[in-house]
């Protein structure tokens, strides 16, 4: 994790004089997410299903995630299984558009993981 400090200021012209004002300094967290992504099975044939996996991981002692976008494009010959979708082992609805697949987690806790699983059958290749 890092940091990031932010000082603003203004400068204003009063009476000939000038003055510089500045403001409180704000400190933002950097929180580094730690993104895991695996497959079931190495290797599949045309028609075959694979479950796909995102460990997704907030290393924060105290920081808290809030409405992360998680965001999966589907290479062209694979189509997501409708009903597949789980977020720790809990049904869920991502939202599909063509071969994009995204979801609203709502929160990752501090020092937690978030587990997005969902599968895919393998159409044939395309010339």
């Amino acid at each position: 994790m890092s940091k990031i400090d932010n000082t603003s200021s203004l400068d204003v012209d009063v009476c000939e004089e000038s003055v510089t004002i500045s403001s409180n300094t704000v400190d933002v967290e950097i929180v580094d997410l730690e993104i895991v992504k695996t497959v079931n099975c190495p290797w599949t044939v045309t028609g075959g299903t694979l479950r796909f996996c995102t460990a997704i991981t907030n290393p924060s002692e105290d920081i808290d995630i809030e409405d992360a976008l998680f965001h999966d494009t589907l290479n062209g010959r694979l189509t997501y299984v409708t009903g597949s979708f789980t977020v720790d082992g809990h049904p869920a609805t991502p939202t599909v558009s063509g071969q994009s697949i995204e979801y609203v987690i709502p929160e990752i806790p501090a020092g937690e993981t978030v587990t997005i699983c969902f599968d895919v059958t393998v159409g044939p290749e395309t010339a």
